[in-house]
């Protein structure tokens, strides 16, 4: 069976607007998002990039998600998980730090920055 692949061709990373509308238009065309059911909360899950790095998607970009939940009129967070290595996503102050140093704030996205916390009691859960 044949899937569908969407793609957004973009000549020039600048053209920001641009590619906000591409983009707009590929969630509405391909669906993605038809799953998500008015007054669900919705955790949209996203990389915030390591310290020094650059290769992760941009604020605007998901924001543009985060816009089109909240479009769905669902509520939301954003969020990542933290690393078992070394590093600032080691923890989740540091990691949220680290997202705000990468532009990623309430402000900025339109959704609380939630990232779990393992080393909190009463966010873990044993399985027996």
């Amino acid at each position: 069976m044949k899937s569908k692949v969407y793609f957004i061709e973009v000549k020039d990373i600048g053209d920001v607007p641009g590619s906000l509308a591409k983009l707009d238009l590929l969630i509405r065309k391909s669906g993605v998002l038809s799953g998500i059911r008015k007054g669900w909360n919705v955790a949209v899950k996203t990389h915030f990039g390591e310290a020094g790095n650059t290769a992760y998607v941009k604020p605007p970009y998901v924001r543009a998600v985060c816009d089109a939940v909240r479009g769905r009129g669902a509520a939301g967070f954003l969020s990542d998980a933290n690393t078992l290595y070394r590093g600032r996503r080691l923890n989740s102050a540091d990691h949220v730090k680290l997202a705000a140093e990468h532009g990623f704030t309430r402000e900025s996205i339109g959704m609380d920055i939630v990232i779990p916390d393992c080393s909190k009691k009463e966010n873990t859960a044993e399985i027996a």
